[in-house]
């Protein structure tokens, strides 16, 4: 009963009112007031909507299944955990391990390694690497704005294999103090980045990610922006 409620919370009362506060992401899709919201909010503001995002899904699909797992459990049945704090990882390859994990550990057993994972070489894991995650993001649906997410991620994983391969050992980053959090802070930063084309559609989600790093634009108007949703 407590995981059932410790999900309820999460989702219908966290999970809510930072979905408030990622309106000026979450909108842009849905109508013009959103696309108006987005015009208006300043590039700090746009941020805050876009970790304000990142816990919102994280809320909802964890507390989702802490009701799944507390209702099995009230029937005699154990069922896996599927979120095991995933903004916790100080790195995008235990990230994944922690986010999702029965979609994640299904697409592993049943994709990624049949194709034969990492034991080919470089050149077959990182094209593996993308299938994988091209995959998880046509899980979510059938659009292209999924399939530049899931590409996104691969990059990042195909980027900290790497990194741990043939840069880590080497490196002397490991002996700065504060190094963890520093790692912990940058898997946090990339992977929320991530989230605006998981949202949006590849055009407008450009447009965002120009103002979120204070770039200059043009010709960016609400009904422009409406013909690249159509």
């Amino acid at each position: 009963m407590f995981r059932i409620a410790a999900g309820a919370f999460k989702a219908l009362v966290l999970g809510a009112a930072l979905g408030k506060m990622a309106e000026p992401i979450m909108g842009i899709e849905t109508n013009v007031d959103g696309i108006a919201n987005f015009l208006r909010i300043s590039v700090g503001g746009l941020w805050l909507s876009l970790f304000a995002y990142g816990f919102h899904i994280y809320l909802n699909f964890s507390g989702y299944s802490d009701i799944a797992i507390g209702l099995a459990r009230l029937h005699g049945y154990t069922i896996m955990e599927n979120f095991r704090w995933p903004y916790l990882a100080t790195n995008i390859g235990d990230f994944w391990r922690r986010w999702h994990i029965s979609l994640t550990g299904w697409v592993t057993d049943y994709v990624y390694i049949p194709l034969g994972g990492n034991r080919r070489g470089t050149r077959i894991a990182t094209i593996n690497t993308f299938i994988a995650m091209i995959l998880v993001g046509v899980w979510h649906g059938l659009s292209m704005h999924f399939v530049w997410w899931g590409a996104y991620q691969a990059l990042l994983l195909v980027i900290y294999r790497q990194w741990r391969t043939h840069w880590h050992k080497k490196s002397k980053l490991r002996d700065i103090p504060g190094w963890r959090y520093m790692a912990w802070a940058l898997t946090f930063f990339f992977f929320n980045l991530g989230w605006v084309l998981f949202v949006l559609p590849l055009d407008p989600a450009i447009n965002v990610y120009l103002k979120l790093f204070g770039l200059q634009y043009t010709g960016f108007t609400p009904e422009l922006f409406t013909q690249h949703m159509q």
